[in-house]
């Protein structure tokens, strides 16, 4: 006999749980893998170096010099703020400076302690306007903001390399990194040359809005130069960090691996890059004659900057008032 309605079916229910169980394992599995990817990579570190020695070489850093490290660190991202206030002026957002910066700061916090990598790009996105139409503008102005950054960070990498020479780096290596700037110069043009792409919704989106960026040379001059600047910057503080531990590294080779370990932990594939920056430093510094432990314990004090930095995102986030993804008024009241 089958069965009525409202009689209980327990095969339907069972199903229904396991279904739900299957989802919520498919989201969680990138987190758990990139929780995996960090413990592994600090498993591997932790087989190598000696904690105690590295213990004692963070210690040997200066409070006065890790502010003044910090300070500047703080500095740098005025002019990724400033960057992007400048993107999306070009693309029609009418946001004045001080809500933009605002909103850059909190994205900071957001990209360290949000749960992805990327946290930080989707609060920009949602903060910084309220209305529908201009969301999609907003997201294009974050992912330009992203593009530049990321392509003139690849550049100063290759250009280094070509000025400065390769300081014996693996060919396979030298070449990735010119591969990966070529390809971040070329994405932009060669949208509308891939058949999928260029009759999509996307390309539309795109012809409307990146299009109009990358088409002003002045501009794209303009907002390059300032990411040059910035990456210089950071670099610098890269060099005088190392220093207030006692490390003497070549300012030449700092444009070059700084670079390039940026660039491997903003791979979405760890938690907040967590094992790989460690992994990198190590491997770049390990070449010309520093200590592994010196290596990992300099990287150590770098993500701790980078969190104390995060951290002063967000108290912006609190003191600014800005409010995400509600409508009217998504910026905060600028006190």
């Amino acid at each position: 006999m089958r069965p009525g309605r409202g009689c209980y079916q327990p095969r339907v229910g069972s199903e229904a749980e396991v279904d739900t169980s299957a989802g919520g394992l498919r989201r969680w599995a990138p987190t758990l893998v990139k929780i995996g990817v960090s413990v592994l990579a600090v498993a591997v570190l932790a087989q190598r170096v000696d904690t105690a020695e590295i213990a004692r070489g963070m210690a040997a850093a200066p409070p006065l010099g890790l502010a003044a490290v910090l300070a500047l660190y703080l500095l740098t991202q005025l002019v990724t703020a400033y960057r992007w206030y400048r993107i999306t002026s070009a693309l029609g957002l009418r946001v004045p400076l001080g809500p933009v910066v605002t909103t850059y700061f909190v994205g900071m916090f957001f990209n360290l302690f949000g749960p992805s990598t990327l946290g930080g790009d989707v609060v920009r996105t949602l903060a910084v306007v309220s209305d529908g139409e201009s969301r999609a503008t907003a997201a294009w102005s974050v992912f330009a903001d992203r593009w530049v950054g990321l392509t003139m960070l690849a550049t100063l990498a290759v250009v280094a390399l070509a000025v400065f020479g390769d300081f014996g780096l693996p060919a396979p290596l030298v070449w990735t990194a010119v591969g990966a700037a070529a390809a971040a110069l070329a994405a932009p043009w060669v949208v509308g040359f891939v058949p999928i792409l260029n009759r999509s919704s996307f390309y539309l989106s795109y012809e409307r809005h990146l299009r109009a960026l990358v088409s002003n040379r002045l501009l794209l001059a303009e907002v390059a130069a300032l990411s040059v600047g910035f990456h210089l910057a950071q670099i610098a503080t890269v060099v005088v960090l190392a220093g207030s531990i006692g490390l003497e590294i070549d300012w030449r080779y700092a444009v070059v691996f700084h670079p390039l370990v940026t660039i491997a932990t903003g791979v979405p594939v760890s938690v907040a890059g967590v094992g790989v920056r460690e992994l990198g430093y190590a491997y770049f510094l390990e070449r010309v004659g520093v200590a592994p432990e010196a290596a990992v314990a300099f990287a150590l004090l770098w993500f701790a900057v980078l969190v104390v930095s995060s951290l002063v995102g967000g108290v912006v986030y609190l003191w600014s008032g800005v409010t995400i993804g509600t409508a009217g008024g998504a910026v905060g009241d600028g006190r």
